[in-house]
């Protein structure tokens, strides 16, 4: 069955080289020409980094990786009213999270970056943040993730807002999206009206694509 969620374009090739299997993790290089090989990464990471790469002049590009908890973790160390965490500066985000360092690690859930949070906040509004943290926060889904593998924005170059943003995830040439990731997708699209697609991957051939 062919993808779904494939728009919006991201404008960053999708082409990889020199896949390799490091300790069941599956690799690429860095290099969207495949010609420098000493750099290699996973799929999430090369595709970050190529959006953060990209050129032009009226913004300035900037991704974080989505960890499965990300909003477990931020409900843990800050609490669940939106409204609150975004009146909360950097370095207060920070404290919480170092007093709540116990708890994230009992849990297993990461420390979030404090700027990455606030870019969450200031990409999605505080309403649909406050959407998404009651969604992952639900007990009834406790066990159930499908949280995409990127959060990406363009800030405006002049007033350095977020001007918009995209939730992605990244799929490797046969590997399938699952139930939970296609209703998060969906979730994200239809329910909150956000943009969120799949990028598959593509090993290298004698062409190039953007997508």
């Amino acid at each position: 069955m062919p993808d779904q969620f494939t728009s919006p374009p991201l404008r960053i090739s999708n082409i990889v080289h020199g896949r390799r299997n490091v300790s069941g993790r599956v690799e690429y290089l860095l290099d969207p020409r495949g010609k420098e090989t000493s750099s290699f990464e996973i799929a999430e990471e090369v595709v970050l980094t190529r959006w953060r790469k990209r050129k032009q002049n009226a913004y300035q590009f900037g991704g974080m990786r989505l960890s499965p908890n990300l909003w477990r973790s931020i409900k843990a160390a800050l609490g669940e009213d939106s409204d609150n965490i975004a009146r909360m500066s950097i370095a207060e985000i920070n404290k919480k999270y170092e007093s709540a360092s116990d708890n994230l690690k009992e849990k297993n859930y990461r420390k979030i970056n404090a700027d990455n949070i606030q870019k969450l906040i200031e990409g999605l509004g505080v309403s649909k943040f406050q959407s998404l943290m009651n969604r992952h926060n639900d007990p009834t889904r406790s066990k159930i993730y499908g949280t995409p593998d990127l959060f990406l924005w363009a800030l405006n170059s002049e007033s350095q807002k977020v001007e918009y943003i995209r939730f992605v995830e990244v799929k490797k040439p046969r590997e399938p999206l699952s139930p939970d990731q296609i209703d998060e997708l969906t979730y994200l699209n239809f329910e909150l009206n956000l943009k969120a697609r799949v990028l598959r991957l593509r090993e290298a051939t004698s062409r190039t694509a953007n997508a």
